[in-house]
């Protein structure tokens, strides 16, 4: 059995026009936004546009042992859903439709290729908000979100994706179906395989159907811009504000060289002048926020943070885009990553509150010793850093040379985060980046006893293969 045969097998049980094999359409469904993974060419596309598809897809991967990557819009960066040899991509982006939207209950039912953006909007329309604001929402799906436990700058208070699912339909590498979890806010009826397949990176099975949780639009949000002058300060506001009684619902950080990255279009509005180490963004989108926000001020106060302000509308929407790297009009601001001047790497760890301090200290003097600059934007409130590392080309040329001297320092990062009590990942997903240092983390019996649980799912290994564990 060749892959020539399974492509033709797919083509007639399927509408051959969901079948793609055009070179240029494999080249570029077999790349995600992760830098440093090398892709390989997938064998075919397949372009389901409902479950029956799917099932029909596995059913033909599964008795060809072709491998299968379930593949949303391709806006991760932990490299898992690029490309392998023979394997079938499997783009459920034109599964894109909200079945159910109930305000009463709260809850919206989705295909997998809905756009996290565009399900908020709807929900808008009816007074509530889908929780989850990953930075790509305006590209990730809902499908990819689930099947990395997205999370953004909305997860101090609502939490990563997890928490906002409420039940799946799944499709197994053998087109069986599951429909798992169910409506309701309580339900212990048997294990949580729902949770299982959440965060799972497309290894279990294809996710067909999700129903998630809706809550209240927030009516007012008030926000405090905070400058912090030493990391111990950054340390004092995460520390601070988890222990607050009223959860902020968003604390985000920009170190300096993140600001020097931005261009001034997008500082102008906010008149930055002394940034200090870095620039924190403290908001409340309670009922009572203007309370709450003079509180997180108190707090922080108390604290030693000195220089705190509270921004108008107009400042907090430019604050936000400042954050994402957004112009007014949704445009992303080239200077972040701009790759035909500088190697880049970013990457995706979680740290303790109690411990930032030391980490950002160590983690500056690593680069220096590397000769890599690097800069940080980080969900502090729960810990959650993103360190950027790059190499100016005019220093180094070499792809080869900077990649060892990126891959190296962010080695020497991941490993002190663990060693403080932290995670390899707190939102990007594992894919093939942080693979190596899973065993690390999580020890060999942990990881065997994974692989056993991928078995019973998937037999012969073709979900997703090496992404993941």
């Amino acid at each position: 059995m060749t892959t020539d045969d399974a492509v033709a097998e797919l083509r007639r049980q399927l509408d051959p026009a969901k079948v793609l094999t055009d070179e240029a359409v494999r080249h570029g469904l077999s790349r995600d936004r992760s830098q440093w993974v090398q892709p390989e060419l997938a064998a075919v596309v397949v372009k389901p546009a409902d479950e029956s598809d799917v099932v029909t897809t596995l059913k033909v991967a599964h008795h060809y042992r072709l491998p299968v990557i379930p593949r949303g819009a391709g806006s991760g960066l932990s490299g898992g859903t690029v490309g392998l040899n023979e394997a079938i991509v499997l783009d459920v982006t034109e599964m894109a439709s909200v079945i159910e939207l109930d305000p009463r209950g709260k809850w919206a039912t989705v295909q997998p290729g809905v756009i996290t953006a565009d399900l908020d909007r709807q929900a808008a329309e009816h007074g509530l908000m889908f929780a989850p604001d990953p930075a790509s929402t305006e590209l990730s799906t809902i499908g990819g979100n689930i099947a990395a436990n997205a999370g953004g700058l909305r997860c101090v208070k609502y939490g990563n994706t997890r928490d906002s699912v409420l039940s799946l339909k799944v499709v197994l590498a053998t087109g069986e179906k599951l429909t798992l979890g169910s409506k309701t806010k309580k339900d212990v009826a048997g294990l949580d395989l729902m949770s299982l397949f959440v965060g799972s990176e497309g290894t279990l099975g294809v996710i067909t159907e999700a129903t998630v949780r809706l809550v209240p639009r927030p009516a007012q949000r008030r926000m405090l811009l905070a400058v912090c002058r030493t990391w111990e300060e950054v340390e004092a506001l995460a520390v601070t504000a988890s222990a607050m009684p009223q959860t902020p619902s968003m604390v985000e950080l920009i170190d300096h060289g993140g600001l020097q990255n931005r261009s001034e279009e997008l500082k102008a509005p906010l008149g930055l002048e002394d940034t200090g180490r870095a620039v924190a963004l403290i908001e409340s989108d309670s009922p009572y926020a203007e309370q709450d926000v003079a509180e997180y001020r108190r707090e922080l106060t108390a604290a030693g943070l000195s220089d705190l302000r509270l921004l108008s509308d107009q400042e907090r929407e430019a604050a936000l885009r400042l954050r994402r790297g957004k112009a007014a009009e949704g445009k992303g601001d080239a200077q972040i990553l701009d790759t035909s001047r500088l190697w880049w790497l970013g990457e995706d760890m979680t740290v303790p509150a109690p411990y930032l301090a030391r980490f950002l200290r160590e983690a500056e003097t690593i680069a220096a010793e590397a000769g890599v600059r690097i800069s940080m934007v980080a969900h502090v409130g729960d810990g959650n850093l993103h360190p950027a590392l790059t190499i100016p080309k005019e220093e180094v040329s070499s792809e080869q040379t900077a990649s060892e001297m990126l891959n190296q320092t962010a080695d020497r990062l991941v490993r002190i985060a663990l060693s403080l009590g932290g995670s390899v990942t707190g939102e990007h997903g594992v894919g093939v980046l942080k693979k190596e240092w899973l065993p690390m983390m999580l020890g060999e019996e942990s990881l065997r006893i994974q692989h056993s649980i991928k078995e019973i799912f998937d037999p012969h290994g073709i979900m997703n293969p090496g992404r993941g564990y």
